[in-house]
């Protein structure tokens, strides 16, 4: 099978890349803003500052870690035909997450996402069945600010049978977070052999830490929940305004980060997020583009060359408001070029306005994106079976291969058929007179009425009403 790849950096160039990020850790190195974390390091040897909750590493302390890290591991699925094993060599999808906007589907105007939003996400991924894992889209503004990572940690609980990404930012509503597990699972010590949850972690740029975010994530250390562990740097803000200077920064900071982890809890399970965006010096927003997936192609291949996981936004966070040619662009540009780095793991495209609202069609429309840099993926074949001399040689001058037996045997394998945007007739388009978004809509009210849902057990259900409600006498009342 020959396959089409992407390759942007040499042996040489990716080492130079590791050199530089280890000389950062020992002059500059990471803060961690966590007392937990900074005694952890001083005692493993780091030179540490107390006072700005930092740390200087030692190369081989380093060298350590990264010889400790998985480079494949399981996402359980509340549904075990749903288990992912990340890094084995094919990719997964991930939808994108908590998004404050939604586009209504009825009347197509933005409005703040509810929790029957969220719930109706999760039946149109569900249906959909080529998105392997879940992450809540939209953040449900109907239930008080300190609840909504519990209220969406109780919607895919209930409505997803796919591993769950999600991240969690108040020290206080951890305790429900392990409820809410014990209720699902029955023993929260079952994480460790089934991770259904796959926890977020966001250190800040430039080589910083908020230190409530990484207390929790050692709340997460005994059961090896794996990190997802994403920086977003902005290149010309809090990032180099040079592309090798964002790539060497997040490398360095990837590098610091995971060694924490790796001496608290030596194998614990980390995917690289390697996202990364520009600031348009015109108006300040956060923008993806030719640049990000440069810097992305880069961070990547230095996730191969340490042998971990790697994430790639592919096509999520479109600068685009509508379904139209800027988000289509952008999609396939994305999701085409991510595909060929052969990363492990792409959030699937569902956001627009920079990652600020979500379009149900819009994660229909994508599907066909997907189908077509997947079936580029798979390449062809170059054999005997597939050249098909002895057909040629048949057929001579007559171009009469429809007939021939070869074309019903293979015609399905080589040629990918449209699954949403018909090829159809310039009279048939203007009959049928439908736009694109409008096929969307259709579609995405199509897979939502037709699926069905398979309920938790009700007292499985009843105790996840308890935790909420508890939660919700202690902390919003």
């Amino acid at each position: 099978m020959l396959a089409p790849r992407v390759s942007l950096l040499n042996q040489e160039e990716k080492d130079r890349i590791h050199g530089k990020s280890l000389e950062l850790l020992q002059k500059v190195g990471i803060q961690f803003g966590s007392s937990k974390a900074i005694e952890a390091l001083e005692e493993a040897g780091c030179q540490v500052d107390w006072d700005n909750l930092s740390a200087k590493f030692p190369q081989k302390l380093v060298e350590q870690a990264l010889s400790s890290l998985p480079s494949q591991f399981m996402l359980a699925g509340r549904n075990p035909e749903n288990d992912i094993i990340c890094g084995d060599g094919s990719v997964y999808y991930t939808v994108p997450g908590q998004c404050p906007w939604i586009r209504d589907l009825e009347t197509r105007k933005r409005r703040p996402a509810t929790s029957e939003d969220l719930i109706k996400s999760a039946y149109l991924v569900e249906a959909m069945g080529t998105i392997e894992q879940w992450c809540a889209l939209v953040l449900p503004s109907d239930v008080p600010p300190g609840l909504r990572k519990l209220k969406s940690l109780h919607i895919s609980l209930r409505y997803t049978m796919r591993n769950m990404l999600s991240g969690w930012e108040q020290i206080e509503t951890l305790p429900y977070f392990f409820e809410s597990i014990d209720a699902v699972l029955g023993d929260r010590n079952r994480l460790r052999e089934r991770p259904i949850f796959h926890a977020v972690i966001n250190p800040s740029s430039p080589l910083t830490n908020g230190g409530t975010l990484v207390d929790i994530m050692l709340e997460f250390a005994p059961y090896q929940i794996p990190i997802f562990m994403q920086f977003l740097p902005l290149a010309g803000a809090t990032a180099p305004v040079t592309l090798a200077g964002t790539v060497l920064q997040e490398n360095a900071a990837f590098l610091g980060n995971m060694t924490l982890y790796q001496l608290v809890e030596p194998g614990w399970p980390i995917l690289w997020a390697a996202a990364t965006g520009v600031m348009d010096m015109t108006t300040g927003r956060y923008v993806g583009g030719p640049e990000s997936i440069l810097m992305t192609l880069a961070l990547v291949e230095m996730a191969k060359y340490y042998g971990v996981p790697s994430n790639n936004f592919g096509s999520s966070s479109s600068e685009g408001f509508n379904i139209g040619f800027q988000n289509g662009m952008e999609c396939m540009l994305g999701f085409l070029m991510a595909r060929l780095a052969e990363v492990d793991n792409i959030w699937w495209p569902g956001d627009l306005d920079g990652m600020n609202l979500v379009d149900l069609p819009t994660l229909v429309t994508a599907n066909e994106a997907v189908r077509q840099v997947n079936r580029l993926h798979q390449g062809l074949d170059i054999d005997e079976e597939h050249f098909l001399f002895e057909v040629i040689e048949k057929m001579r001058f007559r171009g009469e291969y429809l007939g021939d037996p070869s074309t019903k045997k293979f015609f399905r394998q080589e040629h990918l058929l449209p699954d949403l945007f018909p090829r159809e007739s310039y009279e048939a388009w203007e009959t049928r007179g439908q736009s694109d978004e409008e096929m969307a809509i259709s579609r995405t009210k199509e897979l939502l009425a037709s699926y069905e849902h398979e309920p938790l057990p009700d007292e499985v259900d009843k105790e996840l009403d308890r935790i909420m409600n508890s939660a919700r006498k202690a902390l919003a009342e």
